[in-house]
């Protein structure tokens, strides 16, 4: 535990504090790209967990920042911990709509209930942090074959 606080302290500290936004500490962490301090964040029993809904001053989340960076890892996290997908920003934007990223909409999407190109639902979920892999595919409803088939075909274009 003292060692996540250590690296918890150290990815805070590397990431810009933007004054005035009133960030949650997740979102801060999840916009320094750091999945292992955000899944302790998310799952810490020890007073510092944090509930992955809770908006900045732009009413944005830490989905929106982990879309709008592309991180599959993050995102699936996120969506694992109950984040909403469907919340809206000050601008109505939804994390769906701040991705560039084909197959995160499509992860997104598929969330919220809709139909979505199965390829690129693959491809996000095989992206996702490997202790999440299995748990957001039965989520999205893929089998365990179409997930290891991405995985491998991952790998293989690496």
């Amino acid at each position: 535990l003292q060692e996540m606080k250590r690296l918890e302290a150290k990815v805070l500290a590397s990431v810009e504090e933007r004054s005035g936004l009133q960030e949650p500490k997740l979102m801060r962490v999840v916009r320094a790209g750091s999945y292992e301090v955000a899944r302790h964040l998310l799952s810490a029993t020890d007073g510092s967990w944090e509930h992955p809904d809770t908006k900045d001053a732009l009413g944005e989340s830490a989905l929106f920042e982990a879309t709008a960076a592309n991180r599959a890892d993050l995102v699936g996290l996120l969506l694992l911990c109950l984040a909403e997908p469907s919340l809206r920003n000050g601008d109505c934007q939804s994390p769906s709509d701040v991705t560039s990223d084909p197959a995160i909409k499509a992860l997104l999407d598929s969330w919220c209930g809709l139909k979505v190109d199965k390829a690129l639902l693959r491809q996000a979920v095989a992206r996702a942090d490997p202790r999440d892999r299995r748990r957001l595919a039965a989520k999205v409803e893929l089998s365990d074959e179409e997930l290891d088939a991405e995985v491998a075909a991952m790998a293989l274009a690496q």
